[in-house]
């Protein structure tokens, strides 16, 4: 039995089964942050639609106590279908919910994308490179990639009064 449960699911995004795509873009997002998606739709979906490049992008969100907060996301997964909303409170550390309803939506509903990206709404990436770089692997590297920022040296800041 699943504790969240997907409230807005656009189930369609990637097509599964059809032809496979090269990246999964899942950015968390809050509810409140409408004008950081809408730089990500103009930046990313943008570049991407204009040179053709394999990729989705959803925005993972939680739910809002404010009425018109859920109003708007509502009105803004119909309209872009680019939103995945998650049955929990919307806070700051509800991240690791989000990064984990996002990995179980892309392996449910998204498993013919060859990679999977996460990041924050206040992050930019060069997508059209990152899946021209990504086309460009061997396929017999693909199962094997992974990237990252390997951290050596650090040690948990454990402060009860910062985030």
């Amino acid at each position: 039995m699943d504790i969240y449960k997907f409230l807005i699911n656009p189930v369609d995004k990637c097509n599964a089964g059809k032809d496979n795509i090269t990246l999964l873009v899942l950015v968390k997002s809050a509810p409140g942050h409408t004008e950081r998606r809408n730089a990500t739709r103009q930046t990313y979906i943008g570049g991407a639609t204009k040179n053709n490049v394999s990729t989705r992008l959803l925005f993972i969100v939680g739910d809002s106590e404010a009425q018109d907060e859920r109003e708007n996301i509502q009105e803004e997964a119909r309209r872009h279908r680019d939103i995945l909303k998650v049955g929990f409170h919307d806070s700051y550390y509800k991240l690791t919910v989000k990064l984990v309803m996002g990995f179980k939506w892309a392996l449910q509903f998204c498993n013919n994308s060859e990679f999977f990206m996460s990041m924050d709404d206040d992050v930019m990436v060069d997508i059209v490179t990152l899946v021209n770089d990504l086309d460009a692997l061997p396929p017999n590297d693909h199962s094997q990639f992974v990237l990252g920022a390997k951290g050596e040296g650090f040690s948990p800041h454990r402060n009860v009064n910062s985030k």
